[in-house]
């Protein structure tokens, strides 16, 4: 490698990196969301918005807190010669995407059929222990979709309804495999805690946009759902999804192998990421 001459001048103020305006973003874009919702997500956007403004304000005033030194390069000149060219990903990391694993798309969908098990105990625990009825909770899922459940009673959301078991299994079954696919997809690039953010953060979120939503789509529907049970089912979801998804073997990313060694292509002569991620 050729050497440079370097020498350094004054240093130039930056602000530090911070996540103040990530979470300042964040927050506004709750509190517009709060518009079409409910006023307690707008509450909950300005607050993520003023702390993450004043959080990014203090890493900015009264001085930056980070001095970048300014280098002038002088790289020595360039001599023509003859020979093979070296290849421009010496390292199989290099310029890598993180993650560098992930679990394949099968535990997330394994995960999903777990979790949706798991949530559907504790939902049918909740409505025997509540109504009596083992019918209440899955009458009630299926009330998203029909509007004519809403306007039942709770002595015929307690009954057995042929149509609204069918709806309200297909909705479960959907959604459990969908969300444990968001789930399997998302869990490698958490840092730390996984199952912290599988079982806490996630059913959080979640509880919160179907109280903010719940109020536009099925108004008569809200004042059925029996809030203790259904953030317990969430819990229950992101437990047995998160901890199976968790020790599931996770694989590598294709996306250092070369176009031949993705199309399944034998090429002699030519190098491959895979077999240099293997050794």
């Amino acid at each position: 490698m050729d050497q440079q001459h370097q020498s350094e001048q004054h240093p130039v103020e930056l602000p530090c990196p911070c996540a103040g305006p990530l979470i300042a973003a964040f927050g506004v874009t709750f509190m517009f969301a709060g518009i079409v919702t409910t006023w307690s997500v707008a509450i909950v956007g300005l607050s993520f918005a003023l702390a993450g403004a004043v959080h990014w304000w203090r890493e900015v005033l009264p001085d930056p807190r980070e001095y970048e030194p300014v280098i002038d390069t002088h790289p020595d000149a360039i001599e023509a010669r003859i020979g093979q060219v070296g290849r421009l990903m010496a390292q199989p990391t290099h310029r890598a995407r993180i993650p560098l694993e992930i679990h394949p798309y099968s535990a997330g969908v394994v995960g999903g059929i777990i979790g949706g098990v798991a949530m559907a105990v504790v939902a049918l625990i909740g409505s025997l222990a509540s109504h009596g009825s083992l019918w209440y909770a899955v009458n009630v899922l299926a009330g998203t979709i029909l509007p004519s459940i809403g306007d039942m009673d709770q002595t015929a959301l307690s009954a057995f309804h042929g149509g609204a078991l069918a709806v309200g299994l297909g909705i479960h079954i959907v959604m459990s495999l969908f969300i444990g696919l968001v789930y399997g997809v998302i869990m490698p690039l958490v840092p730390r805690w996984p199952l912290f953010w599988a079982a806490i953060i996630m059913p959080a979120i979640w509880c919160g946009l179907t109280l903010a939503s719940l109020s536009v789509i099925n108004p008569a529907l809200e004042m059925h759902i029996e809030w203790g049970w259904f953030i317990g089912a969430q819990v229950a979801f992101g437990l047995a999804c998160g901890a199976w998804i968790v020790k599931s073997e996770k694989i590598s990313t294709m996306q250092n192998w070369s176009y031949l060694e993705r199309l399944g292509m034998d090429s002699p002569g030519v190098p491959g990421m895979q077999a240099e991620d293997e050794s």
